[in-house]
């Protein structure tokens, strides 16, 4: 049931909601950025830095002295999180794997129906040198600026949360709830990636 508050309201909730009120109020270590993590779900990724990568501006409004390598030691040394999609390149908890998945399983089963037999050498080939990120084999160990440098996922995540599976319609409504989450309010109109 819908259930309509007041602008002053809704921006009121929105920046406590998202740690944005007062500024920089969580405090500078590694921990607040999987706060923040925990309270959002995901924050969109882009490695390119023009200003700043997008999802360190995103940090740095809400950790005092906030430093980048702390996202990047969680992501690519401790893989506390991972790069997958949710409308966008996004960063999630590597714990929500199982709920993400669901792409991986997609592409893979597409792919190993017809591509990966008609093309089995070049595929193999692929496996040994660049990526099959799509279906789940492959997983980003690191990025050397906008460089992707990949591995196979069972030698990045855990074998106990690569095996866990959860039906498709509970990872795809996990995901489109996820976004919900991330914005912390909706209105009833809104665009479709949303």
């Amino acid at each position: 049931m819908p259930r309509t508050i007041s602008h002053e309201v809704a921006r009121r909730y929105l920046v406590l909601r998202h740690f944005l009120a007062p500024p920089r109020s969580l405090p500078a270590e590694p921990a607040s950025v999987l706060r923040v993590f925990e309270r959002l779900g995901s924050v969109q990724f882009d490695p390119l830095d023009i200003v700043g990568r997008n999802h360190d501006l995103v940090l740095l409004a809400r950790i005092n002295g906030y430093k980048r390598q702390w996202t990047d030691d969680l992501l690519y040394r401790e893989r506390t999180l991972y790069e997958t999609y949710n409308k966008g390149l996004s960063l999630v908890p590597t714990s929500e794997l199982p709920w993400y998945r669901v792409s991986w399983d997609l592409y893979r089963e597409r792919f190993e129906k017809a591509t990966f037999q008609e093309h089995e050498a070049l595929v193999n080939e692929l496996l040994e040198r660049i990526q099959l990120a799509l279906a789940g084999i492959l997983g980003i160990v690191r990025r050397d600026g906008n460089r992707r440098v990949y591995d196979l996922v069972e030698r990045l995540f855990p074998s106990e949360l690569l095996g866990e599976r959860h039906p498709i319609d509970e990872q795809r409504r996990h995901k489109l709830l996820s976004r919900y989450r991330a914005h912390g309010l909706l209105g009833p109109t809104g665009s479709g990636e949303v």
